[in-house]
């Protein structure tokens, strides 16, 4: 009597016991079972051969695992991104018409076996106003699901409440299911999901207050001519961090304590403004020498 057993990967290091798929109770050869109620996690899987009599003696098990692609599943898109406490990024996805699921994940780096732990959320709202979400389990990822969601733009909020150690890195993923003859004649069913910011922002500076250099982070929704500037207290402008004409996405820009002439500028208060099209947004950070 031998069973087979698939654990749950999930975001800690060794994962939880939660089985994610197993062999019939009774196995008398060759069985094949598959995991469709899931996503497969990123991780560390555990596969389990558990027994409780023979009387055949030594009794062992041999194991061949397959990925089935699904071809009416649009290809999952992944974001691997940084985020600060406070953070509220937003990411868009296009919804064709005719989904019969909508599905994200949001996982962290921090090991969850460790204590305190992080909390990052991953909000959902879709194009009807309505909101989605779900608490993150104590070795689960945030999962939210959605079954036949209204086609449009959906905006996914990944949210920092709390970060203990001032950074940590996320992965956001998101899939899409369709029905088969939405895709008729294409063989893999595929297509592009588009993960892009859905707003212009300006983030805080980490660290701050710093010494010697510090992180600038901002965010644009389409392609503008973007300048990033540092001026004094006194208005008097320090350095051109960026003056250039910028696509959608996520950038971050360093900046070392040094006016546009390469000399180092003296602690105090210095105001960083970012100008992306009409956008523009303002704000303080301190040299601390």
């Amino acid at each position: 009597d031998i069973v087979v057993a698939i654990h749950s990967a999930k975001t800690s290091k060794f994962g939880n016991g939660n089985y994610q798929a197993h062999t019939p109770t009774f196995v008398n050869g060759p069985v094949t079972f598959r995991v469709t109620n899931y996503d497969i996690d990123r991780g560390v899987m555990r596969i389990t051969v558990l027994g409780d009599w023979t009387n055949a003696g030594t009794v062992g098990a041999q194991l061949e695992i397959q990925k089935i692609h699904n071809s009416n599943r649009l290809g999952e898109q992944i974001t691997v991104n940084r985020i600060f406490p406070g953070d509220n990024q937003v990411y868009t996805v296009e919804v064709p018409e005719g989904a019969t699921v909508f599905e994200t994940s949001l996982a962290w780096v921090q090991d969850w076996s460790t204590w305190p732990t992080n909390d990052l959320d991953v909000i959902v709202v879709a194009p009807d106003g309505r909101t989605y979400y779900q608490g993150a389990t104590l070795d689960g990822p945030e999962f939210v699901r959605i079954n036949n969601p209204v086609p449009g733009t959906y905006e996914l909020h990944v949210i920092g409440y709390t970060i203990w150690k001032d950074i940590d890195g996320f992965r956001l993923g998101v899939q899409v299911t369709t029905p088969s003859q939405i895709y008729t004649g294409n063989a893999t069913g595929e297509g592009n999901i588009s993960l892009a910011p859905a707003e212009f922002a300006l983030a805080p500076n980490f660290p701050n207050p710093f010494n010697p250099s510090t992180t600038i982070r901002y965010q644009l929704a389409r392609e503008v001519p973007v300048r990033l500037e540092i001026f004094n207290i006194q208005g008097q402008r320090v350095r051109t961090l960026v003056h250039a004409v910028q696509s959608a996405g996520f950038y971050s820009v360093e900046w070392d304590g040094r006016n546009d002439a390469g000399q180092p500028v003296a602690s105090g208060t210095y105001i960083y403004r970012l100008q992306a099209g009409s956008f523009v947004q303002t704000r303080q950070m301190t040299l601390m020498k």
